[in-house]
């Protein structure tokens, strides 16, 4: 081999480690339920102390987390509670036509998909399964000691040749959370109920004087409770977005994909066609020979399969190994439903299985210009409340945000429809 030849193969090498250096150090995406407190030393916990975690976003692997996108870059406040979250549209289409197989379990291209989720405290899971496992036994790592159910707070996935099963994809410690409470009670503390596998970074602060975040940077849905739902005009059901203004907006109405009002839409993800795949956390019930949307289905809008005004089942929860209590298949034929139904809570597909994530650079954080945020200062003229409510500007508000967006790293181009 010639030295030009040697210099070549030894960039190119390089360049593939770095990429898969990256990749692999990036970490995955999250929030985390009311009532989650973290591993110490990690982001969940600092919010915790300071606020709430519940309103963030977090990037997490090898142990640890931290702070992705801070509140406050949404306009959100203490009471709101991220449900479900979705970064960007996917590189590929979800077949939906069965061209492939089944509909769901492939790309338009044939490629197989791996169905990422989380499931929620109450969940079971099938026997045989990894969220059996973790819900009745568990799994050590990062020191944390063995306390089942654990399954709440890790994510799991599963594709078409292992349907009606499993796998792990990362215990609750490896991404900095914690689970705590005698054996097989019900947990309501680091709960992971938002995914994002991999999402490129967002930078709204250059050039200067930077902008807020916009339409399309992120998606997401609040739980029901949350305070700033009635401030934006929206429900739990509906899929949010940043309205460029330092608050968020209705993206789509839960009602315009079969959603029926308070069944709390959380779990998301997008394909390259801008298609939504969805979960409910209460059960939607259709009429016969329609089968129901159960809050461990995946989901798509209403009228893909069934016009029957609710949203239409794509992937039953049985075919992920979840409990099910459908009485239906989706041909129309009766089925022995199970005992409960289990409740996925996040969502995200991949082309391959992401498991163990490595420990995110601390340059991963989004950076845009802050939602102005009252702390208390007596009103001046021209202070006090914004435009339709919204809170007024805060120094507290401009420094969090300054603090947790002026790391500079390198920003991938993003996709955008």
């Amino acid at each position: 081999m010639g030295k030009k030849w040697r210099v070549f193969f030894g960039l190119g090498a390089l360049a593939l480690f770095l990429f898969t250096t990256m990749a692999a150090a990036q970490g995955i995406n999250f929030s985390v339920k009311v009532g989650a407190v973290g591993a110490p030393g990690t982001g969940v916990n600092e919010q915790y102390q300071i606020e709430t975690p519940a309103n963030d976003v977090f990037i997490g692997g090898g142990c640890t987390n931290h702070v992705r996108l801070l509140d406050i870059l949404l306009g959100l406040q203490m009471g709101d509670d991220i449900n479900a979250l979705c970064y960007e549209y996917a590189s590929f289409i979800v077949d939906l036509q069965g061209i492939h197989g089944e509909p769901g379990w492939h790309t338009t291209n044939g490629e197989p998909i791996y169905w990422h989720f989380s499931v929620d405290a109450a969940a079971l899971g099938q026997i045989n399964t990894d969220v059996h496992h973790e819900v009745t036994t568990g799994t050590v790592g990062c020191s944390e000691m063995l306390l089942p159910n654990e399954a709440h707070g890790d994510y799991f996935y599963t594709y078409e040749i292992i349907k009606d099963s499993n796998d792990l994809g990362a215990d609750e410690a490896e991404l900095g959370l914690v689970v705590h409470g005698p054996p097989a009670s019900p947990h309501t503390d680091d709960d992971l109920n938002a995914l994002h596998l991999n999402a490129a970074l967002i930078d709204r602060l250059t050039p200067p004087p930077g902008e807020f975040l916009q339409p399309g940077d992120l998606y997401f849905s609040l739980a029901a409770g949350s305070l700033s739902l009635p401030l934006a005009g929206a429900t739990e059901d509906d899929i949010l977005t940043p309205d460029g203004n330092g608050f968020f907006q209705v993206y789509m109405p839960g009602v315009s994909l079969g959603i029926i009002p308070g069944s709390d839409l959380d779990a998301l993800f997008f394909d390259a066609d801008g298609i939504p795949f969805f979960s409910v956390a209460n059960v939607m019930q259709t009429m016969p020979p329609y089968p129901n949307a159960n809050p461990g289905d995946i989901l798509v809008p209403d009228g893909t399969f069934f016009p029957d005004g609710i949203a239409d089942e794509l992937i039953p929860a049985r075919e992920l190994g979840l409990l099910d209590a459908d009485t239906r298949y989706r041909d129309g034929t009766e089925r022995t439903p199970d005992f409960q139904d289990d409740n996925l809570n996040a969502l995200d597909a991949a082309l391959a299985p992401v498991t163990e994530p490595e420990a995110p650079s601390s340059e991963a954080i989004d950076k845009a210009l802050p939602m102005e945020v009252s702390e208390g200062e007596p009103e001046g003229e021209g202070e006090g409340e914004g435009e339709a409510g919204l809170p007024a500007v805060g120094f507290l508000g401009l420094m969090l945000a300054a603090a947790s967006t002026t790391l500079v790293g390198m920003v991938k181009s993003r996709r955008r429809r």
